[in-house]
């Protein structure tokens, strides 16, 4: 346990200097990778003998193993940068017999002391209290065919939490006649997304499909439908399209069944569509609880650079009637959008048709020096024209970048792991000359990218910001490390919704969370992972009744989160 840290202004730029260094120390060997060279590259999809497996699940402690493998060497980049549990399992193949196995179980606790705090958590939202997840299945395999039901059962207590003071600060009013009193008082008008303040009163239980899926496994195309989580992107902490930030959504899909090998490299392909529900907590109109959501990313490898993935995807989602007409929208990922949010601020209408999102990504591992680099690129809305595009390129932009370095420590049979990620969602300076938006959010259908009241992409959310930075050392059976963040929250909207005399939003509200983790393998006891984080919520929900410029009577909440995660049981 480590002592409350307390960060200082200074501090909050420090993130992005430690990013551009760990970015710089990649061209430089380690030493000893340099005298014994890197080890061949492993297959790392070998069917699982015995019958119960540690399933490759997204943003689990398996997965993070077979990243920190493909820095030293010891494992293929394949079917990484844009992936699933499906696509990540493999099964062995039977001709007339069904083979079986069982996915080991997962339990988890996570506890905030003061406020809500969830990232990249799935189905469930880790409110005030105790929030606790269970997850587990079966996998099948027969002939061709594979089954998983890999359900997800999640609860939360929902404790009251501390809401603005509307006796003493101000809070944006919301339209009681369009949203629920539970929505964000920040994404409405002109920025609406579903992403509810709170999830009503009391605590919440529910039982999700999880990471379940169906699919026929061809020699080269794999189709199916399942709700399992997808990750589009080459980054840790955030990516641009898809993250397991919200609970997976029904969808079929279409995807190559291992990389395709050709002269000029191999490549990779997905292509879905499914439909988006929204939660209970954002308005009053049953008629639009359903959106289409039409999506596909292709990844490339080149044949003089196998360790370099570079990936073009996009997403296209629009208001439905229903789920079984918004699994019928297969080609609107290859149709042209309008630009539905090109409106001024003052124009209060939703337009209706469709959204879209699009990024590039690419990531190169050196394994030779024990390093990968790697960035994402999007915009929000695609450009009127070539002229617009060459003349203000950053119009609806958003990035990410990071690096990730791995030094062996051979005398305790451990790697040194550094990372950092900086990740930018805010509005791009166009906005002072012409109507913009914030990302994943939208006027054509005013839930915006979410299912169920959280986002389907970069978890910071709209109008965003973060730095992230981690050091770990890791061994084959245990690892310990502190990490940092900073995330700038809703940062679009303090300029934008108008506040009376005598209050002002002069500062961001940002979240500083430095931290602790550790974890333990063996194939008797299970894995265990535990982190303990220290958070300081600096000028809380932009409360300050002083007016501007800046004055002293702002709130700053501190909040600490727990977490554990417990797989009782492991074998290779």
């Amino acid at each position: 346990m480590t002592r409350k840290l307390k960060p200082t202004r200074r501090a909050l730029r420090a993130p992005g200097a430690a990013l551009v260094a760990a970015a710089v120390m990649c061209i430089t060997p380690h030493p000893a990778l340099r005298a014994q060279g890197a080890p061949p590259a492993q297959a790392s999809t070998r069917a699982p003998t015995h019958p119960v497996i540690l399933a490759p699940a997204i943003g689990s402690d398996a997965e993070d193993r077979a990243r920190l493998d493909q820095l030293l060497g010891r494992d293929s980049t394949d079917g990484y940068v844009i992936r699933s549990l499906s696509s990540r399992l493999r099964l062995p193949a039977s001709d007339r017999s069904l083979t079986a196995r069982v996915l080991a179980p997962e339990l988890g606790i996570i506890d905030n002391s003061t406020l809500p705090f969830s990232q990249n958590d799935g189905a469930l939202w880790a409110a005030r209290g105790l929030s606790w997840y269970a997850a587990g299945g079966v996998a099948l395999a027969y002939g061709r065919f594979r089954l998983v039901l890999a359900p997800e059962l999640v609860s939360t207590k929902n404790e009251k939490f501390q809401d603005v003071d509307t006796r003493q600060f101000y809070r944006p009013i919301i339209d009681p006649t369009r949203y629920s009193l539970d929505a964000s008082p920040w994404l409405q008008h002109p920025f609406p997304a579903d992403q509810p303040f709170r999830r009503g009163e009391g605590s919440i239980t529910m039982l999700d499909p999880g990471q379940s899926s169906l699919w026929y496994e061809g020699r080269h195309v794999a189709a199916g439908v399942s709700t399992e989580n997808q990750w589009w992107g080459p980054g840790i902490q955030n990516a641009l399209i898809f993250t397991n930030n919200a609970g997976g959504f029904p969808h079929a899909f279409l995807r190559t069944a291992r990389p395709l090998r050709t002269g000029i490299g191999s490549f990779e392909a997905r292509w879905l569509v499914g439909a988006l529900t929204e939660s209970h907590f954002f308005d009053f109109d049953p008629t639009n609880d359903t959106r289409s959501l039409s999506a596909a990313a292709v990844t490339y490898r080149p044949v003089w650079s196998p360790d370099l993935t570079v990936s073009v995807s996009r997403a296209v989602f629009a208001a439905a009637s229903g789920p079984g007409k918004a699994l019928l929208r297969w080609t609107d990922v290859l149709q042209p959008t309008t630009r539905p949010n090109s409106r001024p601020w003052s124009d209060t209408t939703f337009t209706g048709g469709r959204d879209q999102l699009t990024a590039i990504s690419a990531r190169w591992v050196f394994p030779r020096a024990g390093t990968e680099v790697y960035g994402e690129l999007g915009r929000a809305e695609w450009p009127a024209s070539l002229r617009d595009l060459l003349v203000d390129p950053t119009h609806t932009m958003g990035y990410l970048m990071g690096a990730q370095i791995a030094r062996p420590w051979e005398r305790i049979d451990a790697v040194w792991r550094f990372q950092g990620e900086f990740t930018f969602l805010e509005r791009s300076n166009s906005y002072r000359y012409r109507p913009t938006q914030s990302w994943y959010t939208s006027r054509a259908a005013p839930q915006g990218y979410t299912q169920r009241g959280q986002m389907l992409g970069a978890s910071i959310g709209p109008g965003s910001s973060q730095q992230w930075l981690a050091v770990d050392l890791v061994s084959p059976t245990w690892r310990g490390g502190v990490f940092a963040g900073r995330w700038r929250l809703n940062a679009d909207h303090n300029a934008i919704i108008p506040f009376p005399p005598g209050t002002g939003w002069c500062e961001f509200d940002v979240n500083l969370y430095p931290g602790v983790r550790a974890g333990y393998r063996d194939r008797r006891y299970g894995v265990v992972n535990a982190e303990v984080m220290f958070a300081n919520r600096l000028n809380y929900l932009y409360q300050n009744n002083s007016g501007c410029p800046r004055g002293g009577n702002m709130i700053d909440v501190r909040n600490t989160t727990f977490r554990l995660s417990v797989t009782p049981v492991w074998f290779r």
